[in-house]
């Protein structure tokens, strides 16, 4: 995915934002370290407020709950955004790097979501720090 199109699509990814798509840009997946300082300690309160801004804007939540994925501790959180075309499922998976949020966003078209949604679960699973 061009560069202009990452900072419009993926904002709060930084500038450092690393994504992956198909041509049609339908299934696509984000990484990047961002700017906000943070610390594992703190993930439990990130994920509140994330409950309570998505609570509050027009996506539809599904889950969002901490899991550890091989030692490390993630944010998950799993939601329906709407688009201009459709909706849009979208997982997220945030932990701490560094002492600042590395956030990972895996996201597809509702019509994909059937094919998808267990390939995006796979490829977060499958994440490891070296």
């Amino acid at each position: 995915m061009d560069k202009a199109l990452v900072q419009l699509k993926y904002p709060r990814l930084g500038d450092n934002a690393i994504v992956y798509s198909n041509i049609e840009t339908t299934v696509s997946i984000a990484v990047g370290l961002t700017q906000h300082q943070a610390t594992d300690e703190s993930l439990p309160q990130i994920k509140n407020t994330l409950d309570t801004q998505y609570s509050k804007s027009k996506v539809k939540l599904v889950s969002n709950t901490i899991k550890n994925i091989k030692g490390k501790d993630f944010i998950l959180i799993e939601f329906i955004s709407p688009a201009i075309d459709g909706d849009i499922y979208n997982l997220m998976a945030i932990t701490i790097l560094d002492n600042h949020l590395l956030m990972s966003t895996f996201n597809c078209t509702g019509s994909l979501r059937n094919e998808w949604e267990s390939k995006g679960k796979s490829m977060v699973n499958s994440i490891k720090f070296l």
